[in-house]
């Protein structure tokens, strides 16, 4: 994954939300919808994901793209 300019300097894993719904975008492209949660809700746990997905993500990073469809993305 591409880094971006993190949106504060103090935060430097953040991500804006253009870069979150391209990062699920690459996700989808490649994992079921009901099996993307899963993977994300595991990389924000530190584990490894149940099936690979296109991005390297840290856990702070899954974390807030889960928070980020919870939300209704944006």
């Amino acid at each position: 994954m591409g880094k971006k300019k993190p949106e504060s300097p103090n935060d430097p894993e953040s991500l804006s939300d253009e870069e979150m719904m391209r990062i699920i975008n690459e996700i989808l492209d490649s994992v079921p919808p009901e099996q993307a949660e899963a993977c994300l809700l595991a990389i924000a746990g530190g584990k490894p994901a149940p099936q690979e997905v296109p991005v390297d993500l840290t856990p702070a990073q899954a974390n807030d793209l889960l928070l980020f469809l919870h939300r209704g993305g944006g």
